[in-house]
């Protein structure tokens, strides 16, 4: 199970796991949201992966969708994460970490991310708090160091930064996999994200213009003006006859 935050490479993680054989569970599965799955299981006292017995891997468990009344932390709550080391002693937790000022950019530059945590009551983050890049770090820092100081000595724990060269060694030697593919899956492109926090179009024609058939671009309105001209050309040419 992936224990560390979204934008730190789960997305990488999920497609290296799913290309060497392994069935992963990342966010939304057909069987709903993994976060909200495994806090039901967790409320109702069954063990935290019921109903998830055929994944191999837990990728991304979170769920901040607060405008829906979904915000769920599984990866970041060491309460939860107790549980399932009780109940899976041989689970494999994943502190994938990268560095804090690029996750927090990722989280910005990606949709409305930001704004949700900071609406949401997340471990380590009240609700209002992580509006400035500071108190991102901090939430960020101490996560890292709440995992490692109650996971650190755990023969089935293993930490690397998702950029790290060696890091897909070290997953791979962790798993007991042939990673035969490893990348960077997931990219926020801050050009493809416009002020509202929705992916446009960079340099697309507007999506009107192709359906009424009409061009667009540098010069195309120009070419109306063109058409009226070789027009009255022609009717003036018509009259000479």
């Amino acid at each position: 199970m992936v224990v560390g935050f979204p934008k730190t490479g789960t997305t990488t993680i999920t497609r290296a796991l799913s290309t060497a054989g392994w069935r992963t569970a990342h966010w939304r599965i057909n069987e709903g949201f993994v976060g909200v799955l495994i806090q039901a299981n967790i409320e109702a006292g069954r063990p935290a992966f019921a109903g998830l017995e055929r994944y191999d891997a837990v990728t991304q468990a979170d769920v901040c969708l607060p405008g829906r009344g979904l915000n769920y932390w599984p990866n970041l709550d060491l309460a939860v994460l107790d549980a399932i080391r009780r109940d899976y002693p041989d689970c494999l937790f994943i502190l994938n970490t990268r560095d804090p000022a690029k996750t927090i950019a990722s989280m910005r530059g990606w949709g409305r991310m930001h704004r949700r945590i900071m609406l949401a009551e997340v471990p380590g983050l009240p609700k209002g708090r992580g509006r400035s890049d500071a108190e991102l770090e901090q939430w960020i820092q101490a996560h890292y160091a709440a995992v490692r100081l109650r996971f650190g000595g755990d023969p089935r724990f293993v930490e690397f930064d998702i950029e790290d060269p060696a890091a897909r060694e070290i997953l791979a030697a962790a798993t007991g996999l042939d990673l035969v593919w490893w990348g960077r899956a997931n990219r926020t492109d801050p050009a493809r994200h416009t002020a509202s926090g929705t992916q446009g179009s960079v340099g697309a024609p507007d999506s009107r213009n192709v359906r009424q058939g009409k061009a667009s671009g540098p010069g195309s309105s120009r070419r109306p003006v063109v058409l009226r001209w070789l027009k009255r050309l022609m009717r003036r040419k018509k009259a000479v006859r």
